[in-house]
């Protein structure tokens, strides 16, 4: 028998340490059923668009003085895209047959101690472009008048800076990586990698938990990109 959110009827809730056949973070159950499936379906949308896929999991928080709006995801996924999109470009230039990349993503609100919201995010990346999350510069490293830094952590503080419209440093304090945070999935050598799929998803499955969300302040709080299967 279904069970329903109490702060929304509509959301159907799933319970236990395993879903569809996949495992879950069980301390954080329940689980809202409807953002498992979006989160499933992007990820096997992305292996058959890309076969080896880089997943990457932060964390954005907000400005003490800022008002929130969902709005500003929008403002990031469009910087980050857009910074992919230049380093496509520049690597063509010394290689043609470098590794193009879409974005694929997954977000969630939720809101702390202090009633105060914050963002986790997943980005799907094409593994042979983009492999790994790269090392993080060192705060006391970074000149906010000329950062170059050109790795994905660097890109993901500046799209956060751009989508917040503030510096750099500020941006590098409300960008949190957790350990271990970067995964890949996919085909490797012709052969689907079940064990490393149900490893990330377990540790994804996190977005989906029904606690700490607010509903009903007619505020968005889970989206996905739109990431679609190509077909010729």
């Amino acid at each position: 028998m279904n069970t329903y959110h109490l702060s929304n009827r509509n959301l159907v809730l799933c319970e236990g340490k395993q879903w569809n056949g996949l495992p879950l973070q069980e301390k954080y159950s329940p689980f809202i059923l409807s953002y498992l499936e979006s989160m499933l379906s992007i990820f096997k949308n992305a292996i058959i668009m890309m076969q080896r896929v880089c997943v990457i999991r932060f964390d954005l928080h907000l400005p003490d003085s800022y008002i929130d709006n969902s709005s500003v995801i929008s403002r990031f996924t469009a910087s980050l895209k857009a910074q992919l999109e230049a380093n496509y470009q520049q690597r063509l230039r010394t290689n043609p047959k470098a590794h193009h990349s879409k974005l694929g993503y997954i977000w969630t609100r939720e809101y702390g101690i202090n009633n105060k919201p914050h963002y986790h995010l997943v980005i799907l990346l094409n593994a042979d472009a983009y492999g790994t999350l790269g090392t993080i510069p060192l705060l006391d490293t970074i000149n906010p008048q000329q950062f170059n830094g050109d790795n994905m952590a660097c890109r993901i503080m500046k799209a956060w800076a751009s989508a917040l419209q503030v510096n750099i440093i500020d941006a590098y304090r409300l960008v949190h990586f957790p350990e271990k945070c970067s995964y890949r999935i996919g085909i490797f050598q012709g052969v689907l990698d079940i064990a490393g799929f149900e490893n990330m998803f377990h540790r994804v499955s996190y977005l989906a938990k029904a606690n700490t969300k607010e509903f009903g302040n007619h505020q968005r709080n889970f989206g996905t990109s739109q990431l679609m299967i190509e077909r010729n």
